[in-house]
């Protein structure tokens, strides 16, 4: 930790114009938060030109948080990346998460060395490309949590309550609140930003709160549920009728919402007797499947492993994460992973 802690403060201190790019895939609290939180780290060492953009769209639930504090959304193509000196990459293991699908080009422009990785995903292109460049700590409980690890608390700086309560966004988010990635100082790291004054309940009521269409959404995935008891697996795929239901009660840019995320956090592997949760959908292109999981902290087995068997491209956590796999339709990889799970589980 000490010799890449002190080479990238390193790389910091030569710095003067510094770009931090947050995954733009699936834009949460800890990403966005990461990002601010590292942006302020900086701006106290002095660093007067740091900016954060996001290489895609981000869901409604969070637009104002983003927005609220100057976080601008942009395309690869507007940006010259040779005009910055260093450029942080957040909260994901693969480059067309941060960089989007156009990522070829910006790596066609900029050297390897001015590009940092910070993530506590498991580890995936970026680390295989760059690895001397990558902060990274597995199944930490948030990319916050990295980022004061390994920089913040190794420059000594004094913590204000402003850093502390974007770290704390996302800990608490990353982690729902202490359910997952606890570790032995987790919660001493949590208590630590507490006590520089942070409000917890606000990063509460800001967490919790959920808009109607997540509770529409909820209600047309639990009746679109499989339930396979013998596996302890709970599925949906989301094609044909359920499309359908949910244009209708959503409009047809559902999508763009991410109105999904309240099934992982209420039903997806949290019934009882239910420990793993996976959502199946086609890919854009109708070629292949899409998919995301979720799955119990206490004595299960680790499913990217099981998607791991299946041509899957993507990453994630122990029991949270999502890719891709090719040439198979949604049926298709729910049928072979429940034949691998049913392997794994003996």
């Amino acid at each position: 930790m000490e010799e890449i802690s002190e080479k990238i403060l390193k790389k910091i201190n030569e710095s003067e114009k510094i770009l931090i790019v947050p995954d733009g895939k699936r834009v949460d609290h800890d990403c966005v938060s990461s990002a601010l939180a590292l942006k302020l780290f900086l701006e106290k060492l002095g660093k007067k030109d740091v900016r954060i953009y996001i290489f895609g769209s981000v869901p409604s639930y969070i637009s104002e948080f983003v927005t609220s504090n100057g976080i601008e959304t942009k395309y690869i193509g507007d940006i010259e990346f040779n005009f910055y000196d260093l450029i942080f990459l957040l909260d994901a293991p693969q480059w067309d998460r941060v960089l989007s699908d156009d990522y070829q080009k910006v790596l066609g422009q900029v050297s390897m060395d001015k590009l940092v990785n910070i993530d506590h995903h498991e580890h995936g292109p970026i680390f295989e490309m760059n690895p001397d460049n990558v902060i990274s700590n597995v199944g930490e409980a948030s990319t916050t949590k990295v980022i004061y690890d390994y920089l913040i608390k190794p420059s000594e700086i004094e913590m204000d309550k402003e850093i502390a309560e974007m770290l704390y966004i996302g800990l608490a988010s990353d982690s729902q609140f202490f359910k997952f990635g606890v570790k032995d100082d987790t919660l001493t790291f949590g208590q630590m930003l507490i006590n520089t004054g942070i409000d917890h309940y606000k990063v509460l009521n800001m967490l919790t709160t959920v808009e109607k269409g997540s509770i529409d959404y909820l209600t047309v995935a639990l009746n679109h549920t499989n339930y396979y008891p013998e596996l302890r697996l709970m599925t949906v795929i989301v094609e044909d009728k359920m499309i359908e239901e949910l244009n209708e009660k959503l409009g047809d840019d559902w999508e763009s919402h991410d109105y999904s995320h309240l099934y992982y956090d209420v039903a997806a592997a949290r019934i009882q007797d239910y420990d793993y949760g996976v959502m199946l959908r086609p890919t854009h292109d109708g070629k292949g499947t899409r998919l995301s999981w979720r799955s119990r902290n206490y004595n299960t087995i680790a499913l990217i492993d099981v998607f791991n068997k299946m041509n899957f491209f993507g990453g994630g956590h122990r029991n949270a994460g999502g890719g891709k796999i090719k040439d198979m339709t949604p049926k298709e990889v729910e049928n072979r992973f429940k034949e691998l799970l049913k392997e794994a589980l003996v």
